[in-house]
């Protein structure tokens, strides 16, 4: 039995990537309803968050 982990990419407004483990990235809600809407294919689009945010807020995922 093979475990496969989903990435997925996160795309900030500065034109920063993000890529995650699928399991950290829906601890946020609204990509957690992206996925389940299968909204993900090219990544998914946060135009309200800088990358400096995004990887205080990536810190925070995979510590909690």
């Amino acid at each position: 039995m093979t475990c496969s982990t989903k990435f997925l990419i996160l795309k900030t407004c500065d034109g920063k990537e993000f890529v995650l483990d699928e399991a950290v990235a829906v601890r946020s809600q609204a990509v957690k309803n992206m996925v389940e809407d299968d909204c993900v294919s090219n990544g998914i689009p946060l135009p309200n968050v800088h990358s400096k945010i995004m990887t205080k807020v990536v810190e925070y995922w995979k510590k909690h």
